[in-house]
């Protein structure tokens, strides 16, 4: 009994992890699982619409990682660039890996969509900080919400 005990709490570092990552996590592998699909059913009055989802889908996801980035690295420093060199990453290989999918292709200007949305939503979420901790500070990305 002592052993499941033992083993049932979750000590405050890895629940800080967790609730930082899981989001970002769980975004991704929606990323993932919707760019396999080999067919997106869209509406075809709104022109581009296909930009504009992959713009919010990557500005919610440089949001989570800029988020979770400032929870988890000593001092939340460089979050916000290193949310922007991650969105880079992670768009260019879901484009590439929607180019392997029958039915789907691949776009730079979808990466540049995905691109332009994770950086703004790193931006934004480390505006947000700063307005949360009273003032922008001179340098560095310390705030952590």
């Amino acid at each position: 009994m002592a052993e499941r005990a033992r083993f049932s709490h979750v000590p405050p570092a890895g629940h800080r992890w967790l609730s930082a990552w899981l989001p970002v996590l769980l975004l991704e592998a929606l990323v993932l699982f919707l760019s396999s699909r080999h067919h997106l059913p869209m509406p075809a009055t709104i022109p581009h619409l296909d930009k504009v989802a992959h713009f919010t889908e990557y500005a919610l996801l440089g949001w989570l990682l800029r988020r979770a980035l400032a929870l988890t690295l000593p001092g939340g420093r460089g979050a916000t660039g290193i949310a922007v060199l991650l969105v880079v990453f992670l768009g260019a290989g879901d484009e590439l890996f929607q180019g392997t999918v029958v039915g789907r292709d691949s776009s730079p200007w979808d990466w540049l969509g995905d691109l332009l949305g994770g950086a703004t939503g790193a931006v934004v979420a480390r505006l947000v900080a700063w307005r949360r901790a009273g003032a922008a500070p001179a340098g560095g990305d310390a705030e952590r919400a």
